[in-house]
């Protein structure tokens, strides 16, 4: 059962991951990374420069994406990414995009190659 104790320690985790020294200002000049997943109930992202995280987001579910196949809400994760970090990676040369769904990564191996 969901107590007052727990509200209480996710209200603490979310000023700890979310406090400035936490937190990097985003340098143009940097190689930019997405890493996403995705969930039965949410998306999760976060943007990344050398090691340190700039900004984090996700969201839950809509009914239809809970009936997404496992890639189809993997690449739905990344899109939300894009999405939502777009003021950062927009006309950057190149952003690296990091997943652990396997299948996906095969499924671009071949469109791309550095």
């Amino acid at each position: 059962m969901w107590t007052q104790v727990h509200t209480d320690t996710v209200n603490q985790l979310k000023e700890l991951i979310t406090d400035e020294p936490t937190l990097a200002h985003f340098n143009g000049n940097l190689p930019a990374v997405i890493e996403a997943d995705a969930s039965m109930e949410g998306f999760g992202c976060c943007l990344i420069q050398e090691g340190k995280v700039v900004a984090y987001s996700s969201r839950s579910l809509t009914d239809a994406e809970k009936r997404y196949a496992n890639i189809e809400g993997e690449l739905s994760a990344i899109v939300f990414a894009a999405e939502k970090f777009h003021f950062y990676i927009y006309g950057k040369e190149k952003v690296v995009v990091k997943t652990d769904h396997a299948p996906l990564v095969c499924g671009f191996k071949g469109w791309y190659s550095y």
